[in-house]
């Protein structure tokens, strides 16, 4: 049997993220607004993923509705986070602003 581990993928998720936050600081509202909007919405869509996929980490953030969990460490629940992890990042591609990692 082979142990699988979770990808790297997150660290690139939220290195985006912080460039972009940081261009926003740096340019006028205006045109970032529905970018800001966007990286808002991936941020809770990503959260709530989190929430319902890591109860352990749910119930050590107060979440109390995953206390009766344990997290999955199958292949297939690392398939599922490597997916999440992915479309995260085509989705943070997608806004406007977002640096585009190399070697993807």
């Amino acid at each position: 049997m082979t142990m699988r581990f979770p990808t790297t993928v997150g660290w690139q998720v939220w290195l985006c993220a912080g460039l972009l936050g940081l261009s926003a600081m740096v340019a006028t509202a205006a045109p970032t607004a529905p970018a800001a909007r966007a990286l808002q919405q991936l941020f809770d869509d990503d959260w709530r993923w989190q929430m319902r996929h890591q109860p352990e980490f749910a119930s050590s953030m107060g979440e109390r509705a995953a206390g009766d969990r344990w997290d999955d460490h199958s292949a297939a629940a690392l398939d599922a986070e490597e997916a999440h992890q992915r479309a995260l990042m085509k989705r943070l591609q997608a806004i406007p602003g977002c640096p585009r990692p190399t070697g993807w």
